[in-house]
Formats: C-alpha cells, structure tokens, sequence
C-alpha cells in the first residue's frame, strides 16, 4: 500500500527518473539541436568578445551546462517506453489516461491555489490591498530617505 504523499518515495522516483537514460523522440530531437545551435553561437560570441581568462572559461563551462540542463529538461519528459510519463508534482511515473484524468478532472490538491477553485477570488483581493497599505506606512517616503553622495577618491600626493 502506498502512503500518500511520502517525500521519500516522491525522491526515490524522481532520482529514478532523472538517472535513468533518456531515448529522445522525434520533437525532441529537434528541439535538442536547436538548443545546441544556439549555445554554439553563443559560445562563439563569447570567444571572440571575452578575453581569454578565468572569466571566458567560466563562461564557457556555465553555458555548458545551460546546454546539458536544457537537453536534460526536454528529454526527462519524454515517456517510458510502456507510454508513463514522471510527474513531478505528484512525484510518481503516471500513464497517458491518468494524465489526461488529471487535466480533465482537477483536484483541489493539484491547483496551485486551492482557494481559487472555490470561486473566492475577492478574499484574495482585500488581503493584497491590505499588505500594500501595511507596506506603504512602513516604507519611508523618498524625502525621508537619506541623500547617498558618490564615492570619494583619492587625492595624488
């Protein structure tokens, strides 16, 4: 049986997915060299504008990674071969059908605001405008503010 809601489980299943091998689809193919074309160029660009240095080489490995977190982002949803897709939220692989139950059948649980789904938009409302006019009288106006002057250098002997 298993326990709604177990955050190690979630983990386990999300680690399971994310460690495992990928096989990209068609769309993800293309969707993969497009990302990688782009970092290219970019990484062209960053050659001949930055100056060799710590800085062009963090650059460069920074965008490395951009790349591999983009590819890992588009891959990581394509479907098991037996059709289940990982959702992350729930923390759990799902089929096709249980996919589409969820987007035709929300659950207050699976709305962002669960407050929403009851229609009381108005209660969200008042507490926004309550927390600004809270914020207002405890921000300073600008005249309060105090005057920065720029920094002093300084003076040759």
């Amino acid at each position: 049986m298993m326990i709604k809601n177990d955050p190690k489980r979630a983990l386990r299943n999300r680690i399971d997915n994310d460690l495992r091998y990928h096989v990209p689809t068609e769309g993800d193919i293309i969707s993969l060299e497009a990302i990688r074309d782009r970092t290219r160029n970019l990484a062209q660009l960053i050659v001949h504008i930055v100056p060799m240095g710590r800085e062009q080489a963090l650059a460069l490995s920074h965008l490395e990674i951009v790349m591999m977190m983009a590819n890992a982002g588009i891959t990581r949803q394509s479907p098991l071969p037996d059709g289940r897709r990982f959702d992350p939220r729930k923390g759990e692989f799902v089929t096709p059908e249980e996919e589409k139950e969820a987007a035709l059948n929300p659950k207050p649980e699976d709305v962002e605001d669960p407050e929403l789904v009851d229609g009381d938009e108005e209660d969200e409302d008042d507490e926004d405008e309550e927390e600004d006019e809270a914020e207002e009288e405890s921000t300073p106006a600008a005249s309060e503010a105090p005057e920065c002057s720029p920094p002093q250098t300084p003076k040759d002997p």
